[in-house]
């Protein structure tokens, strides 16, 4: 079984899916999987807007334009 690392774990705890913060980043999936499971170091930006969307956690759905 794969362990979490700190950045999963404070992922899950923030109530974001993985694909949400991709989202929200701009950071390629897969990169940002690699990220995740601590396979490679993210560059301090992409740190930095990961750091940016953890702390705002879950955002409300986004209405369409009425």
């Amino acid at each position: 079984m794969p362990q979490e690392t700190p950045l999963k774990r404070r992922r899950i705890q923030s109530g974001l899916l993985a694909i949400e913060v991709v989202a929200r980043t701009g950071i390629e999936q897969a990169h940002y999987s690699r990220i995740e499971n601590g396979w490679v170091t993210p560059r301090p930006d992409e740190l930095r807007r990961i750091e940016k969307v953890l702390a705002e956690g879950p955002q409300p759905p986004q209405r369409g334009k009425e």
